[in-house]
């Protein structure tokens, strides 16, 4: 199933190159967004202390 998602991702880009590195990206967003998600809260109170700040 995955393969054929990427044969027509690639078919209708045009690129094979650009069709699998965008077919990569979105397990990779989600992925970082969860661990983001489930940091414990003394680490984000630590991130705004030292002035980072949310997008």
């Amino acid at each position: 199933m995955l393969c054929l998602a990427m044969v027509v991702l690639t078919a209708f880009i045009g690129m094979q190159g650009l069709g699998a590195k965008l077919l990569a990206m979105v397990p990779l967003t989600r992925y970082t967004t969860e661990g983001l998600r489930s940091l414990p809260e003394e680490m984000t109170e630590a991130a705004d202390m030292s002035g980072a700040t949310r997008m």
